[in-house]
């Protein structure tokens, strides 16, 4: 992670000069007055912050953040002039007013890390709004002196953004925001423009000259794009006109009307039998025969009535109470206090996850069970143990760096 000992800027013959077309704030007359717009100050800042951020995930700061080292170029983007991260090999040249306590410090209770260039980061912008830097830590450390930007009735800042710069030059590190994305969200950052949205921009510009002068001239393609959209309507019509006629026509054969089974009287077998005994020279009118059978064969016998009754009876449900529902599952186990008690320092990964650096990390809450936990530290070999975390005991994590 960010060792406290030994940062250094290994500079080369040509370390300092600004790039071309890069100016730094210092040397443009609009920034050391002070007063600039809080939505500029909040625009540098955002062009910065990734830069930063691959820093730090690489286990490095940056530490020489200012006026002078911020530079912008020809499109007004800012860019850290002569950024090389810092690395094991001595001590950085600080600049006053804008570097932190730690770096002016060995002590392990100073740590270094992304909240040191939190603070510089603050410092130009306490520059950019008063137009003079901040104290210096040494001296604040002595006795404080800094008057916070949020006290001084600046109308035309947010409460919110100065009240976030404060923060930024907290002395203490662990006041200060301890991480590049919790800064940006405590000063409402806006997103920085990416380049492959500055090209659609370009092409709406140029396509309609391109348009504009390029003629006119019709294809043969376009009547061929016409005939087929033609046919294609045509053979549409037909299939409807088709389909309309099917669904519209009269179906045949179809029964319109029923008689209602319920103004039937069954006939005793005995008042059937004279008319179906009779000779056969006697042949009983149709229309009153044929009903007569469909009537007697539509019904069940009484054997049959029976027999569905007892089917009936037997497959209604048994009025037995409702089983009851399972008990619902337990809760979980509330998550057990775990203390932290690492030296010099250290940055705690649990399960290879990381849970931040201590200090100022002091506590965590595990749910109980068994983790594997590394602690690092740039100066030494990691340390690893195994942690068994039970319900309701209060469980710690110490190590000592020699």
């Amino acid at each position: 992670m960010f060792s406290s000992a030994g940062f250094t800027s290994p500079r080369g013959p040509f370390a300092g000069a600004a790039p071309l077309a890069h100016r730094p704030l210092s040397a443009i007359a609009a920034t050391t007055a002070g007063g600039v717009p809080q939505a500029r100050i909040q625009r540098i800042i955002a062009e910065l912050i990734p830069v930063l951020d691959d820093l730090h995930r690489d286990g490095r700061i940056c530490g020489d953040i200012s006026v002078h080292s911020v530079g912008m170029d020809e499109a007004g983007r800012a860019h850290l002039m002569a950024l090389s991260g810092y690395s094991r090999l001595g001590e950085p040249a600080l600049t006053p007013g804008y570097a932190p306590f730690e770096l002016y410090t060995e002590a392990p209770e100073w740590p270094r890390g992304p909240w040191t260039d939190i603070y510089a980061l603050s410092a130009m912008a306490y520059s950019l709004v008063t137009g003079r830097r901040p104290p210096a830590a040494s001296e604040r450390r002595v006795s404080e002196t800094y008057r916070p930007l949020a006290a001084l009735g600046l109308a035309k800042y947010d409460a919110s953004f100065l009240a976030s710069i404060d923060a930024g030059l907290a002395i203490i590190p662990a006041d200060r925001p301890q991480t590049m994305q919790a800064f940006a969200d405590s000063l409402a950052l806006p997103s920085a423009p990416q380049a492959s949205q500055a090209v659609p921009a370009a092409a709406e510009t140029v396509a309609p000259a391109v348009a504009a002068e390029t003629p006119y001239t019709p294809r043969r393609g376009n009547f061929r794009s016409f005939m087929h959209a033609a046919l294609l309507g045509i053979a549409t019509l037909g299939v409807s006109a088709y389909w309309w006629g099917r669904l519209t026509k009269a179906p045949e054969g179809v029964i319109t009307h029923s008689e209602s089974a319920l103004t039937q009287v069954r006939v005793p077998d005995t008042a059937v039998s004279p008319a179906l005994s009779s000779p056969p020279s006697a042949a009983p009118a149709p229309a009153a025969v044929a009903p007569l059978a469909q009537w007697q064969t539509s019904y069940p016998t009484a054997e049959e009535a029976a027999a569905a009754s007892a089917l009936l009876a037997e497959s209604a449900p048994d009025d037995k109470p409702a089983e009851a529902a399972p008990p619902p599952p337990p809760p979980p186990p509330s998550p057990v206090r775990v203390s932290i008690n690492v030296r010099p320092w250290g940055e705690i990964l649990v399960n290879g996850v990381s849970r931040g650096v201590t200090p100022p990390l002091k506590t965590l809450r595990l749910a109980p069970g068994k983790y594997s936990v590394t602690i690092r530290n740039t100066a030494q070999p990691p340390y690893r143990t195994t942690l068994e975390v039970k319900a309701g005991k209060p469980a710690m994590i110490t190590h000592i760096f020699r």
